[in-house]
């Protein structure tokens, strides 16, 4: 199966085509304000290294959030109209989950717990088991000193840039680090289970997870 998939939820942005599991085309972007003047061209590029067009695609998959509202928006919406004009299924895909199964990845753990920043000492997180399954649903939490001691007992991976925020916290630091990023190329494996249960996203009434409102300010002027 060959799909794209677009990530937007973080800062770190990408766009990946993945055939069968293998990455044959990855553009990574490391500044969120170049998503919305970039995400198209950034596409085409990833379709053109991978010699494929739309008709060659089974179909797009996206970071579904939490994360960035603006990122996710992005995402979303040129996925949604890419998927109305060459007639593709759109995959929605938790992109705390995607962290997770990532880092399962020829690691011997008993859990993960996915993080991405949510500003301040908050992450989006969630908690998933090796069988994908999550334990904790997608929620904000304030990191702590103590925050760790209500993780299950076991071996526990992290992920996710909410990692990059525990160094002022007291936390044991026998918990295996995974990727502290998302990445495009994370969504497949989730994705393709998602394409073969046929839950495919209603591209009328699809709207991203995000979990908080956006972070809007005054202007200084």
């Amino acid at each position: 199966m060959k799909l794209l998939c677009l990530e937007g939820s973080t800062d770190d942005w990408s766009v990946a085509i993945v055939d069968d599991g293998r990455v044959v085309a990855l553009e990574n972007h490391s500044e969120s304000n170049t998503m919305a003047s970039l995400l198209a061209v950034s596409i085409k590029n990833t379709l053109n290294q991978a010699q494929m067009g739309f008709q060659d695609l089974d179909g797009i998959a996206i970071g579904a959030g939490p994360g960035s509202y603006t990122g996710l928006r992005i995402v979303a919406s040129t996925a949604k109209g890419l998927c109305l004009g060459a007639d593709l299924p759109l995959l929605a895909v938790p992109s705390l989950k995607a962290l997770a199964m990532e880092t399962f990845k020829n690691r011997d753990l008993d859990f993960c717990l996915a993080m991405i920043d949510a500003r301040r000492n908050d992450v989006f997180c969630a908690l998933y088991d090796k069988m994908g399954q999550e334990i904790w649903p997608a929620q904000i939490l304030t990191l702590q000193n103590d925050t760790w001691q209500s993780l299950p007992k076991g071996k526990i991976g992290l992920c996710g840039n909410g990692i990059l925020k525990l160094s002022p916290f007291s936390w044991p630091d026998n918990y295996l680090k995974g990727p502290d990023h998302c990445s495009a190329s994370y969504l497949f494996e989730p994705a393709n289970q998602l394409f073969n249960n046929k839950a495919w996203e209603n591209l009328a009434g699809f709207s991203p997870f995000y979990l908080l409102p956006p972070n809007i300010t005054s202007s200084k002027k």
